[in-house]
């Protein structure tokens, strides 16, 4: 790697080509001009290189880089001798490591200037320039945005425009790449085809460069063959991602972005890889692998619910620290008997969160040697791991990474062996379980705190288990002598039985009364006088010590204070119910006008696929209470529009501060009240009895409505294709409820059919392929959703649709309207193998049992049981295999069930197979054989079971050639040796590199180049040019 040096007297120098000890640099990361014009490698060797045009651009990231106190820099142009091919491809391998390594990341903007028109004006225009940029459509520039840490934008006029971090919404709403991927969550998490689609719009000068500029984002090597044309190179890079292991379609994250910080409490994302000082002294490869740590535990919004818990008032929640138990806890004393276990209880809403909250800042602020981690359960939260114990565990040891550098190169062994096996991103508990103990039993003398708040709001079997691992984590500490305070909060119920530990009931606690006290004498609104302080004492004390029962209470006796009602408001108290369901139900029927909008409110809330913003949620109440479209909604400003929804909502609701807000209830036992007996039941009768599927209809009816009434077709389609509607960013001004009115009309449907509300007539509107509903809803759910939707095409039909959303309710409905279960269209060919695709078990079931075939031919993999078992599905391949399914079809990627199997390294479904019939010498597919496909994984037990049931070890064709070539080509020796002493033909031609033993020369040591020298192998042309001697 060559690096451009800024020496003393300021003049610019390209460095030796530098192997080793790689110093930190900066990089440039812009859009070639006229390839004359660019300053290129040979360039440099004339001082006339300072009159072209490019030498602008190299000036510019010097000064920057000089700025950032970075004596190096690397600029494409100049940095790589495009004369020496093998040059030119080491760098074209190495270019995404090489962007990811740097210390800096400047993108020069040529097309985006900020001195046009007055300053006003500037404001105004800079930023729709830059989403235009072209930048933003090459197909280099991908990588060089998502590789580096650190990547800061600059005008033509060289002024600063922002970072990745700041501009990330614009560069998401432009480019379509998630947030998380932005902040630098781990590519592998992404599926291919998504990833593909983040390419899919841009553009290379030579076509093949398509396919190599995304190298990198897939974590492959090739070598370069200019002249093989777009799609060859494209063809290559599948075979090269394939051979890697990544899998063609997997989750993707939640779209929620992440919080905006807040507070005086760091988060577990805070001090981030870029901004972090303890990386100062790390190398830029030390830097680059520590990035690489962080991301593979990071999720969305996982410090949301810490974020969002109000701030205690002043001089509140400080009685906890003059309390006995707590004073035990933190001193440690008696720790033999309490193992350092603190376990905070209460009834609902009386406060546990925020004084967890507090405790939590207090010994940040009192005990600054500790290492002090903390994670708050969200049971409102719309992803999984927010709940989970297992995205508790991420959270933790990455706050231990960032406060512990020690702890680094023990998680640094399992990510490494992760890697390898190609899970990095699928931590399990038991494997940070590991890690967490180590890093007890490794503590010295520092304390290592941990907080966990809101146990209830995990699942119980989950927490549970949690539990007994934190018991016998306090057990290891006091059996190694190592200082260990763990601190947990929770409601009373579901009861979980500790040893040892120290508890504390909030509601008992005379601190907690005085806090509501101070609480009520700050909020409620009178003066000093005798009834005033009378009224005060009664709100305390009917309160039941439930701080939530006093923060609803209080604005309803401040309304009556602020009409001159003063003598009303002691009346008022008594009528209040002291229970906080009863007080729920008071507050919903105290005022019977504006109900209907209430309860609506309550039902989206409660019942909607995913939280909603508060537009959204503003335009599905006006949905489903008019059935005209909505006028001036747009037009209305964020505050009245939050307004209008606290003001129906009673106070219940409440807008969350991150940065896309979304609506939730004010705390878990309002939601917990309203799917109780004396809920929206009883507040509604209309729904008493079919609470969950009226409510679902209602949300659907206000979907389909919108979608009637708002979205219309694509003025652009013909009959021959089915066209994206626009761009999300787009849309959502102009249609604000599009995204969810297509993405969940069908699902709520779905729910709502199950309830025994039916749909059919609903179903028929879309059921043609002609139909212009159906052609519809796939240009906008393209729109938004492109890369979960690419398969839909003119051939989709609507049963294909919902066998992959797995809604099995409205399918049935159509399978009973005589819709032929075998209909074929979409990339998996048929529903079934769709279902099968998307681990859509019921669905399978019910195709199965309603006639579909389960050796029909055709899509992505050749037919379902090949889809099931290269999904790694074991139950799902044992209802076809028990169905009839021929375990020797042919056909799909990998030709045949047995090789996808292998493929996937999956050893229980490859003996399945093998005892219910499978070919081991079935030829096609990927990889050719099962053999080689079970030798490129580095698999020896499956290569065994192969080799036991007779296979043909010099079985040819394939992407190796032979099982032999693949071995030696993927660096297997043992396994290379293995197949040679099972008769493996030394001399057989083909494959990449022609021979094995040109394969082995390339490859591995000289020892298995000896081997097959000494089996017979001889040097000798290869077809592909190369030669052995």
């Amino acid at each position: 790697m060559h690096l451009l040096e800024i020496d003393s007297q300021g003049e610019i120098r390209l460095t030796e080509d530098l192997h080793d000890g790689i110093p930190p640099y900066a990089i440039l990361s812009h859009t070639w001009g006229d390839d004359k014009d660019e300053v290129k490698f040979d360039d440099l060797k004339h001082e006339s290189w300072k009159r072209k045009a490019g030498y602008t651009k190299i000036l510019f990231c010097a000064k920057q880089a000089k700025k950032d106190n970075l004596k190096y820099f690397w600029v494409d142009t100049c940095c790589i001798n495009q004369a020496n091919f093998t040059a030119y491809s080491e760098a074209i391998n190495s270019m995404f490591r090489w962007y990811r390594d740097a210390a800096k990341c400047y993108v020069y903007l040529p097309d985006v200037s900020v001195r046009e028109g007055d300053e006003n004006h500037i404001k105004r225009t800079w930023k729709p320039a830059f989403r235009k940029s072209r930048w933003f459509t090459r197909g280099w520039t991908l990588q060089e945005l998502l590789a580096p840490a650190s990547v800061e934008f600059f005008s033509q006029e060289e002024e600063r425009l922002g970072n990745k971090e700041t501009l990330e919404q614009q560069i998401h709403e432009v480019t379509g790449i998630p947030i998380a991927a932005l902040r630098g969550a781990s590519l592998s998490q992404y599926s291919v085809e998504e990833r593909l689609q983040w390419a899919a719009n841009r553009n290379t000068t030579k076509k093949e460069d398509k396919a190599y500029c995304l190298l990198g984002i897939f974590d492959v090597f090739m070598p370069l063959i200019y002249g093989e044309g777009g799609k060859n190179a494209l063809d290559r890079l599948r075979m090269e991602i394939d051979k890697s292991g990544s899998k063609p379609f997997t989750q993707t994250p939640a779209a929620t972005s992440a919080p905006v910080q807040c507070d005086s409490l760091p988060s577990s994302t805070e001090g981030n890889v870029v901004n972090d000082p303890r990386r100062g002294s790390m190398t830029a490869d030390e830097q680059g692998k520590y990035q690489r740590l962080l991301r593979s535990l990071t999720f969305e919004r996982m410090d949301s619910r810490l974020l969002n818990i109000t701030n205690a008032l002043p001089q509140t929640c400080r009685w906890i620290f003059d309390e006995e138990k707590f004073k035990t806890w933190i001193t440690r004393n008696e720790v033999e008997d309490n193992h350092g276990f603190l376990w905070i209880k209460g009834k609902p809403g009386s406060g546990k969160s925020t004084i967890m909250k507090e405790a939590l800042k207090m010994v940040k602020r009192e005990q600054p040697r500790d290492i002090i981690i903390s994670y708050f359960f969200n049971a409102r939260a719309p992803g999984i791991l927010e709940k989970s114990s297992v995205g508790m565990y991420r959270t933790l040891v990455h706050q231990i990474l960032q406060a512990r550098p020690q702890s680094r190169g023990l998680f640094s062994q399992m990510f490494a062996m992760k890697d390898r096996e190609g899970s990095v991103d699928d931590w399990t508990p038991t494997e940070l379980q590991g890690f967490l103990t180590d890093v007890v039993e490794s503590l010295g003398d520092r304390t290592l705190d941990v907080f966990i708040d809101a146990l209830d709001e995990g699942d119980e079997n989950d927490v549970r288990q949690l539990v007994a691992f934190l018991e016998e984590l306090s057990h290891r500490a006091v059996a190694c002598s190592t200082s260990l305070r763990i601190c947990l909060s929770s409601r009373h119920y579901p009861h979980i039985s500790i040893r040892k530990g120290l508890h504390l009931v909030v509601e008992r606690q005379d601190g907690q009364r005085d806090d509501i006290d101070r609480y009520v004498r700050l909020r409620l609104h009178g003066d000093e006088s005798h009834g005033t302080n009378r009224l005060r004492e009664q709100v305390c004390q009917k309160s039941s010590r439930v701080f939530l029962w006093v923060v609803l209470v209080i604005p309803m006796l401040n309304e009556l204070y602020d009409h001159g009602l003063v003598a009303a408001m002691e009346a008022r108290l008594k009528e209040l119910p002291e229970t906080l369901d009863g007080l729920f139900a008071e507050i919903l029927a105290r005022n019977a006008e504006g109900i209907d909008s209430s309860v609506l409110l309550l039902q989206w809330v409660l019942f909607s696929m995913r939280p909603l913003s508060p537009v959204e949620l503003y335009h599905g109440i006006q949905l489903a209470l008019a059935s005209s479209p909505i006028e001036g909604a747009t037009s209305m400003t964020k505050e009245t529009m939050d307004r209008y929804l606290l003001n129906c909502s009673r106070g219940l609701i409440e807008v969350t501060r991150t940065r896309r807000p979304v609506v939730q209830f004010v705390h878990e036992a309002v939601r917990d009240f309203l799917i109780g007996e004396n809920g929206l039941k009883q507040i509604d009768t209309r729904l008493a009895g079919n609470v969950k599927g009226i409510s679902h209809e209602q949300l659907h009816t206000a979907c389909l409505r919108y979608f009637d009434q708002c979205l219309p077709l694509n003025p652009d389609y013909r009959g021959e294709s089915v066209p994206k509607w626009g761009q999300p960013l787009d849309l959502q001004q102009k249609f604000p409820f599009s995204e969810y009115a297509v993405t969940c009309m069908f699902p709520h449907a779905d729910v709502a059919e199950s309830s025994g509300i039916p749909h059919r007539a609903f179903l028929r509107r879309f059921q043609s392929k002609d139909s212009h509903d159906l052609l519809k809803w796939i240009q906008f759910r393209k729109s938004f959703q492109p890369r979960k939707v690419y398969e839909y095409a003119i051939d989709v039909h609507l049963l294909y649709i919902l066998a992959e959303r797995n809604l099995a309710n409205l399918a049935n409905v159509l399978i009973d309207d005589g819709v032929d279960a075998n209909a074929r269209g979409g990339l998996y060919g048929n529903a079934l193998q769709a279902a099968c695709v998307k681990y859509h078990e019921q669905m399978a079931k019910l195709l199965v049992k309603s006639g579909a075939s389960i050796n029909a031919p055709g899509g992505h993999y050749g037919n379902a049981l090949q889809a099931a078992v290269a999904r790694s599905h074991e139950p799902l391949a044992q209802l076809l295999i028990e169905n009839g399914a021929d375990v020797n079809a042919q056909g799909g990627v990998y030709g045949n069930a047995l090789q996808a199997a292998v493929a996937r390294s999956h050893e229980p479904l490859a003996q399945l197979l093998i005892e219910k019939g499978a070919d081991v010498n079935a030829q096609g597919g990927l990889f050719g054989s099962a053999l080689q496909a079970a030798v490129a994984r580095s698999h020896e037990p499956l290569t065994q079971l192969l080799i036991e049931k007779g296979v043909y070890v010099n079985a040819p064709g394939g992407l190796y050639g032979n099982a032999l070539q693949a071995a030696l080509e993927r660096g297997h020796e043992r396994l290379a040796q293995l197949l040679i002493e099972k008769g493996a033909d030394v001399n057989a031609q083909g494959g990449h590199f022609g021979s094995a033993l040109q394969a082995a020369a390339a490859r591995c040591g000289t020892s298995i180049v000896r081997l097959l020298v000494e089996n017979g192998a001889v040097g000798r042309s290869t077809g592909n040019g190369r030669q052995v001697a």
